[in-house]
């Protein structure tokens, strides 16, 4: 069953016409503020994989995690988007 607001998300698109909507730089948009090591400390509980997988810091904006088994890989990948502080994260396998 495909809610009314799922079906709002779904008519949406971007036309040439749309102008495009620039992001202050304030620092709740700059990912700056954000920080890694608390990201790679709270997923895995986030998660409840608490020893199933560590996490690294790549750079001051990418991470990476490891997980021990695979199907705990694929279960996060499953739940779809995932969220810390606000911000939606990017994963990819």
């Amino acid at each position: 069953m495909i809610s009314s607001l799922d079906r709002a998300l779904l008519a949406m698109s971007l036309e040439e016409e749309d102008v495009p909507f620039v992001l202050p730089d304030l620092p709740q948009y700059n990912s700056y503020c954000q920080k890694i090591s608390n990201l790679i400390r709270d997923m895995p509980r986030k998660w409840q994989k608490y020893d199933k997988v560590h996490g690294m810091a790549l750079t001051s904006e990418r991470y990476q995690f490891i997980f021990k088994y695979e199907h705990d890989l694929v279960e996060i990948l499953e739940k779809g988007v995932h969220t810390f502080n606000d911000w939606a994260l990017a994963i990819e396998r």
